[in-house]
């Protein structure tokens, strides 16, 4: 009974180390079109624009992501909607006041990784 214990305490130190490590960001590159989507804090949503990669706010966005490449933590939380998503083929990009959290598709397996981002809307130019 005490071995299995220990070996329990050590998958879960494991585990523990894993989660908690600081990962790369999940996307190399943007697609060349997002749609920005804005939601309620109700979680309704008001508005749906494409963008092409010559737009204020996509060229924000790539530059916020070239500045946070390191730091993003795997996240198994579901978050509610926006109050802004940049959606693309595969992700989505959840902007929240002090948070960034971006969905990946990948081989038919998601993922979920999300960093801290102080001020984040204002980064972006989006509304609070």
């Amino acid at each position: 009974m005490l071995r299995f214990c220990f070996q329990c305490l050590i998958v879960m130190s494991f585990l523990g180390m894993i989660v908690g490590c600081d990962e790369d960001i999940p996307i190399k590159k943007l697609p060349s079109q997002l749609i920005l989507e804005a939601y309620k804090p109700s979680g309704e949503l008001v508005s749906e624009t494409a963008i092409e990669n010559d737009n204020a706010a996509y060229q924000k966005l790539s530059v916020l992501l070239n500045d946070e490449v390191s730091g993003w933590k795997i996240d198994f939380v579901s978050y509610k909607p926006g109050p802004y998503i940049f959606r693309g083929e595969n992700i989505a990009i959840k902007c929240y006041r002090n948070m960034l959290v971006i969905d990946v598709k990948k081989l038919g397996q998601s993922v979920s990784m999300s960093k801290h981002v102080p001020n984040l809307l204002q980064k972006l130019s989006l509304k609070e």
